[in-house]
């Protein structure tokens, strides 16, 4: 029934059209139904807490001819499910503290706010399918969102002067073919959902500013290059925008352009995830030389053609460098090189000989799998091996030199077939675990230092180590009195079994609650 709040009065008994005399400047107008048969309700108030209008099955026009302010903590226009609603006309309205919300008015022809300033909450324009253009002139704020969703008649949004807002939700509109806000420059903390508008070509959003992590997707949509060029620029001029996602996939949107591209790597470098991600080109450089002392890394995998790398002068690796799959690389030169991240030669099947003697720390993986041709692996400085080492199916690989090796925070693999002697003399920690399985050949370990980190697996099996190899397994292992779960596995292949002390070790750690299994 239709009311005033908190109490109603001067309802007329029937008619077409009903300009209120109740004085509604500290009232709330609620109506919740059409008892009267109203047509047009028009209200001469300059000032009003707000109005809530549902369900009005009758209600063809909704004037407020001298409305300047909405004021109070509810001081909103909500016109909801008006299924005759034609016109909304709000001609003097210019600051309202709350929301401007219209839905389901499948008739709204005239929607009129042409003085309209600032929205103190969300302005929402939803299934409202029959206007072809939605243009707020003078609105220059919106403290929370702008949302225009499901309006499929509208084909242009124009809001000229808006510069603030918290953040844009333009979605399912299926013939709007453009958005424009070109003054739009204030910090976006809600993010920007504009997806899913399958005609949308020409979004322009001013020189909006994307607050770190949100999120920004444009998916779905028809968005020209100027469009996808500018939208990664406005993120690239926040250097703060360190996180986040955006996402430009699906729909027809243009092709990123080189500009683009560049903009792309440049927030993705930052932490950005940027949809779709490139597929990757590789290069197809032969031979690669690099003069200088550092570097923020290098990436050429897949390069199928690169034969020769040499960066000698080159001491520090910021970031990876990383040749995986160069199959014709044969010759590497990395002799100054001392503090890196991460290397990855794995599946370089060409390359028989690595010497990096002069790396001390890895901060990262050091990846040498599937490397099939290696006979030389020389890693004489490295005392530090923060990612852990892989070498895999190193099948020419008899004896790896880590002759400094002191603490790896990642697993040591080194399961290949042609494995024969690995010495690890320094070596006191390795958080991960030690992998050596599957070496029918691999006869000598040698470590004098190591004490297994508690609840980690050293798996030997399947290789052919001497008895003195597996009394030395289990000694460190019963040497720290912390170790008292994980596996070691020197059971398999032609391992021999332990002896003399061995035996009581095997049986002290098995007490322990460590899982040890010996041929």
């Amino acid at each position: 029934m239709l009311r005033t709040h908190p109490s109603s009065a001067n309802w007329p008994e029937s008619g077409i059209e009903w300009t209120p005399d109740v004085p509604l400047n500290e009232r709330l107008l609620y109506a919740a139904a059409d008892d009267f048969g109203i047509s047009v309700l028009s209200f001469n108030q300059r000032t009003m807490p707000g109005v809530v209008l549902g369900n009005q099955l009758g209600m063809q026009a909704l004037r407020f001819p001298l409305l300047e302010r909405l004021t109070g903590s509810l001081a909103q226009i909500l016109i909801s499910n008006c299924p005759l609603l034609r016109i909304l006309y709000v001609p003097n309205l210019e600051n309202a503290a709350g929301d401007i919300h219209v839905d389901t008015c499948p008739l709204l022809q005239i929607f009129s706010f042409p003085k309209l300033e600032v929205v103190g909450g969300n302005f929402n324009v939803t299934s409202v399918p029959v206007p072809e253009e939605i243009e707020i002139l003078n609105l220059t704020s919106v403290v929370l969102d702008v949302t225009i969703d499901l309006n499929n008649g509208l084909k242009k949004a124009h809001f000229p002067k808006l510069v603030t807002v918290g953040g844009l939700k333009i979605r399912n509109n299926a013939q709007l073919l453009s958005f424009i806000a070109p003054l739009l420059s204030s910090a976006i903390a809600d993010g920007m959902d504009i997806r899913d508008n399958a005609a949308l070509t020409k979004l322009v959003l001013g020189q909006f500013v994307p607050v770190n992590g949100v999120t920004i997707n444009v998916s779905g949509n028809a968005l020209d290059s100027d469009s996808v060029t500018a939208i990664l620029a406005s993120a690239v001029a926040n250097p703060a925008y360190v996180s986040g996602t955006i996402d430009l996939s699906g729909g027809t949107n243009a092709d990123i352009t080189s500009i683009a591209d560049t903009h792309r790597a440049t927030l993705m470098a930052r932490g950005v995830s940027v949809f779709p991600v490139p597929p990757y080109v590789p290069p197809t450089d032969v031979t690669v030389t690099f003069g200088g002392s550092s570097s923020a890394g290098f990436d050429y995998h897949l390069d199928v053609n690169l034969t020769t790398f040499t960066a000698n002068s080159l001491a520090t690796l910021t970031g990876p460098l990383n040749v995986a799959g160069c199959t014709a690389l044969t010759s590497v030169g990395l002799s100054a090189l001392a503090t890196v991240t991460s290397l990855d030669f794995s599946g370089c099947t060409s390359l028989v000989t690595l010497t990096l003697s002069a790396i001390t720390t890895a901060s990262g993986l050091l990846n040498f799998s599937g490397d099939t041709a290696l006979t030389t692996l020389s890693l004489d400085g490295l005392t530090t091996a923060t990612g852990g080492i892989n070498a895999s199916g190193c099948s020419a690989l008899t004896t790896p030199t880590l002759v400094a090796l002191t603490s790896a925070g990642g697993l040591l693999n080194f399961s290949n077939s042609g494995l024969v002697t690995l010495t690890l003399t320094p070596l006191v920690t390795a958080s991960a675990g030690i992998d050596a399985h599957g070496c029918p050949a691999f006869t000598t370990l040698t470590m004098t230092n190591y004490l297994p980190t508690n609840g980690t697996t050293i798996n030997f099996n399947g290789g052919a180590l001497t008895a003195a190899s597996v009394n030395t397994i289990l000694a460190r292992a019963v040497a720290n009195a912390a170790y008292v779960s994980g596996t070691i596995n020197c059971a398999g292949g032609t391992n021999l079994a332990p002896t003399g002390q061995g035996i009581t070790d095997k049986a002290t750690l098995i007490a322990r609650g460590v899982t040890v299994l010996t041929n």
